[in-house]
């Protein structure tokens, strides 16, 4: 047996972790539509300095948009391509 303060799982929407923590018969320990979605895009390093400012482009940082009527986020890595 294993006790834990905090649990993070990034194991996806299949998540294991997920039944491990809230049962294997409560419905929300499995995958279901919530009517939310998601835009993914790169951009170069030079525009995206260009539209954020230098700290904003090479640092991770979530955005969250507070005059959303549902809250809004868009989170922000920097990726290398070497």
């Amino acid at each position: 047996m294993l006790t834990a303060v905090t649990v993070i799982g990034c194991d996806g929407i299949k998540s294991r972790v997920r039944q491990l923590i809230l049962g294997d018969d409560n419905p929300a320990s499995y995958p279901h539509y919530s009517h939310k979605y998601a835009y993914r895009g790169l951009l170069s390093m030079e525009k995206a300095i260009a539209a954020v400012g230098e700290d904003n482009a090479r640092n991770s940082k979530m955005h969250v948009s507070p005059w959303a009527t549902a809250p809004q986020h868009c989170p922000k890595h920097p990726t290398n391509h070497h």
